[in-house]
């Protein structure tokens, strides 16, 4: 593909922005309870945060006390149930009921453990996971709401998956959760395509539709309108020029047997700095028309990081080669000296083995013929081993021996006398 080319399907780029567009639009219905026992500063922070930033939210808001004898009607399809408790047993009747109708019921109250506490006490308790306390256990008064908001628009993004553009698009607290959910879910699989596609290059475009397609949902939960001209605009920027293909080929080259690790750390990380750099773009008041030079800048700083890195990697294996080179041949002289001291031993050895005169008789035909006879009368015995001539044959029997001159045998050297 020649430079300048986009790896992508702009058809398939195009159905993307029209799907994000249509999420984006979708109606959300939120009911918001209000116990009047709550705290006015936890009351305050929700109908805040839950203040419609556009027009695709329908918002419904019902006070109730120990005094209500009847509970709220609540809609089967309502798509978010917001209970702010205090005190009341009616808080906890009220979410118990919402749960039994299988709505995503949030809870919210000033600390966890009064919460559960007061509803396990009610006879109705709390599910801990669908309660979010504005105060955490470890926070002083001053700092108290600092995570409220954030965990809030990550409950909503976790239980209403569903239609998550939509809420984000209505209630501004839920865009950066579910950006950064989006931004690390296409991470992962890039991460995961990097990893498991070994056809050079075939990755390259489904990594590179995919990061169009995160920048398009991240600017759909920023409420940014998407028209087919700006997604077209967008695929163009990032699909277009530098792309992944070139730093990938060359540290897969440069490290051949890991380049599956090399090509998902570099399609999880160029992928996560294009989606940070779209929310902080956005987060700040940016619109779609410039977000793809400040992603495609951010996805450039990773690849020069790469590149950095695959040249220090590179001299740091040329070092090593030079040292194993050096050791191999300090090895093949030690080896060598060794075989030469070696065979200079065995030649000493042999030159004084040759040169040492001979002691002893190793002979045992020898042995018995210096053998020392006794002074006493003839007598038989036997020469075992050595046939004697008797009439000019050879014979093993016992003969007849007379006595011989006594001769004794110096071992170490010669006869003495």
């Amino acid at each position: 593909m020649a430079s300048g080319s986009i790896p992508v399907d702009i058809k398939d780029i195009l159905n993307a922005s029209s799907e994000a567009s249509k999420a984006q639009s979708e109606a959300v219905k939120v009911d918001v309870y209000v116990d009047l026992s709550a705290s006015e500063q936890l009351v305050s922070a929700v109908k805040q945060a839950f203040t419609p930033q556009a027009a695709n939210a329908y918002l419904h808001i019902e006070a109730f006390d120990d005094s209500t004898v009847e509970l709220p009607q609540i809609s089967r399809d309502t798509d978010l149930v917001v209970i702010i408790a205090g005190t009341s047993i009616t808080a906890t009747r009220l979410a118990n009921h919402a749960h039994n109708l299988k709505v995503p019921t949030l809870t919210v109250a000033m600390t966890l453990s009064d919460a559960l506490a007061n509803s396990t006490a009610s006879g109705f308790p709390l599910v801990a996971a669908d309660t979010i306390p504005f105060m955490q256990a470890n926070e002083t008064a001053e700092d108290a709401g600092e995570d409220f908001l954030p965990n809030v628009g990550q409950w909503i993004v976790d239980r209403c998956s569903a239609k998550r553009l939509a809420f984000a698009n209505a209630f501004a607290f839920i865009r950066k959760p579910l950006a950064l959910e989006i931004t690390k879910n296409t991470s992962f699989q890039n991460g995961a395509l990097g990893a498991v596609l070994f056809i050079p290059g075939a990755d390259m475009p489904v990594m590179t539709a995919n990061q169009i397609k995160m920048i398009l949902q991240i600017a759909a939960a920023y409420g940014q309108k998407i028209g087919l001209e700006r997604a077209k605009e967008l695929a163009v920027v990032v699909g277009g020029g530098f792309a992944f293909r070139t730093i990938a080929r060359e540290l897969v080259a440069l490290i051949p047997a890991y380049g599956w690790a090399v090509k998902a750390g570099v399609g999880y990380s160029g992928t996560f700095a294009m989606g940070r750099a779209a929310i902080e773009y956005f987060e700040s008041g940016g619109t779609v028309a410039g977000v793809g030079e400040k992603v495609v800048s951010a996805r450039n700083k990773v690849m020069e990081k790469a590149r950095e890195a695959k040249s220090s990697y590179d001299e740091h294996r040329q070092e090593r080669a030079k040292l194993s080179a050096a050791s191999k041949q300090e090895k093949a002289e030690s080896k060598q000296a060794k075989a030469e001291s070696k065979q200079q031993a065995k030649q000493e050895k042999a030159s004084k083995a040759q040169d040492a005169p001979k002691k002893g008789f190793t002979s045992p035909a020898r042995r018995h013929a210096k053998r020392v006879v006794s002074e006493d009368a003839p007598r038989r015995f036997p020469l075992r081993g050595f046939p004697l001539h008797r009439d000019g044959k050879a014979t093993d029997d016992p003969i007849l021996v007379e006595p011989l001159e006594v001769t004794t045998v110096d071992r170490e050297g010669g006869d003495q006398e």
